[in-house]
């Protein structure tokens, strides 16, 4: 019903084939959108460019995460970032201050677990199952479904009036008027936001 709702609106709706945050990465990266806004860290894992967060918070500043901040602030490239992201993953692991350490002295999994069987790792203690399966974990951030599909255009529509009003009053019960008083304001905001936006691109 989400969906039939932003349809009907002129909101274009994109369904993904994997997992959500994936699927606004792989379109971030394409150029189709601006940024991802999420409140998943995974949206950086799976490569967005720039990720926004709390969107809807009005009470907060909306600071773009991107890609290069991450290597800058973290002296980590995009491969070892997903190394830490796998290695910070539940609350079972080794948690996200000893990940960072262990991805900064040895460089990738590989080399901590390398280190750990060679007993040249403060992390000796842990025990590592034999079929732990990183190697696929990381596969399903560098190479995910969304990744390798064509990410088309989106295209916003006009709202269809009639069907909005058929759908919130005749099939779930909203109040006709409170519906058109909301309708009218919002098609008037949308407008000014239109008007100003052209206006700006005119410059």
């Amino acid at each position: 019903e989400c969906k039939r709702l932003l349809r009907l609106i002129g909101v274009p709706v994109v369904e993904a084939t994997s997992e959500a945050e994936a699927q606004c990465a792989a379109r971030c990266k394409a150029g189709k959108v601006y940024a991802v806004a999420s409140e998943d860290m995974d949206s950086l894992t799976f490569g967005a460019p720039k990720f926004l967060r709390h969107l809807m918070d009005p009470s907060s500043r909306k600071v773009p995460v991107m890609e290069f901040e991450i290597s800058k602030e973290m002296n980590l490239d995009m491969d070892q970032f997903i190394d830490l992201c796998i290695l910070s993953g539940c609350d079972y692991f080794i948690g996200g201050l000893t990940a960072l350490k262990v991805i900064h002295r040895h460089g990738s999994i590989e080399n901590i677990v390398e280190n750990i069987k060679r007993q040249r790792c403060f992390l000796c203690s842990y025990l590592i199952p034999d079929n732990w399966p990183y190697s696929e974990a990381r596969l399903l951030f560098k190479e995910s479904v969304a990744s390798t599909e064509e990410q088309p255009e989106i295209k916003w529509t006009a709202a269809n009036e009639e069907g909005l009003i058929s759908f919130l009053v005749n099939e779930n019960g909203f109040n006709i008027d409170r519906v058109t008083k909301v309708w009218l304001f919002s098609s008037v905001m949308c407008w000014s936001v239109a008007y100003w936006r052209n206006f700006l691109l005119f410059f």
